[in-house]
């Protein structure tokens, strides 16, 4: 069997779902996580915004706003674990809490490539918070580069507060985070023909982060028929096919589209093709 029949087969084996489940509405997984964050927290006030979007006021007056859409998301790909998932994501508050507090280095900040929309939305929380806005740069009309503290318990995104504290310029973040993450996670693998259609694998949270190196993307790595072009509906799925492959793109829609998936930690349905160095939205 080819290499590209084994790839299709294991992505699409992945996001297969079970449509005779029954899953929470958004509105009733909101209150289940309510109720997870309230048997943590008994003191903690809780006040439901909207539909998977939760503010919490904890005893210390730290006050965090949670944003359940990954929590939903993760739940309907596995329904059966809601229990777990739920305690899970409301006894994340309290790293969020701790990690805010904490002072950290230079060598814990990693690049996360996001879409406009996330950006927006995690910008207007933390301007909430007074601690400013994110640090982030545009990658193009869709994508742009966040950069956040790694550390084990979980990531937070750099503040322009954390700037000056950190003493660290804006214009070394790039380098600095990519550096980081190279060093971090110095081996990558590929899933499947680089000159048709592959995957690429890190460690499941930063394979979107490393489309920022440019000596990975080049027609040497990817033989691939026209310019490279890449997909990536996650921050662990990263699909790289041809611009002029309709046979792998095709696939890759399929893919993407596939009727009951259901993705966390989005980032873009849309693909992006490499001209000049850079990433630009593909329109085939």
């Amino acid at each position: 069997m080819k290499k590209i029949a084994m790839i299709s087969l294991f992505i699409l084996g992945w996001i297969s779902t079970t449509f005779a489940e029954t899953f929470l509405d958004k509105k009733e997984f909101t209150n289940r996580y309510v109720a997870a964050v309230a048997k943590i927290a008994p003191n903690a006030k809780i006040e439901v915004i909207r539909e998977l979007e939760v503010n919490i006021a904890l005893e210390n007056d730290n006050k965090l706003n949670a944003i359940l859409d990954n929590a939903y998301a993760d739940y309907k790909s596995n329904p059966g674990n809601i229990d777990n998932l739920l305690a899970t994501y409301a006894e994340s508050i309290f790293h969020t809490k701790d990690l805010v507090n904490v002072r950290h280095g230079k060598e814990q900040i990693f690049p996360v490539v996001k879409d406009k929309q996330y950006i927006q939305q995690v910008d207007e929380m933390l301007k909430k918070s007074g601690k400013g806005g994110i640090v982030y740069e545009k990658i193009n009309d869709v994508l742009y580069v966040l950069y956040a503290f790694d550390t084990p318990k979980a990531l937070r995104f750099m503040t322009e507060s954390d700037l000056s504290e950190i003493n660290v310029n804006k214009n070394e973040l790039r380098d600095l985070s990519k550096t980081n993450l190279k060093n971090s996670i110095p081996n990558l693998k590929l899933e499947g023909d680089p000159s048709s259609l592959a995957m690429l694998i890190a460690d499941g949270t930063y394979e979107a982060s490393f489309i920022l190196f440019d000596d990975i993307w080049t027609k040497e790595q990817f033989p691939v028929k026209g310019d490279i072009v890449v997909y990536i509906p996650t921050r662990d799925l990263v699909l790289i096919t041809g611009s002029e492959d309709e046979v792998s793109l095709a696939k890759i829609h399929n893919i993407i589209y596939a009727q009951g998936n259901q993705w966390s930690h989005t980032i873009s349905e849309v693909g992006f093709v490499r001209v000049n160095n850079s990433w630009h939205i593909f329109q085939p």
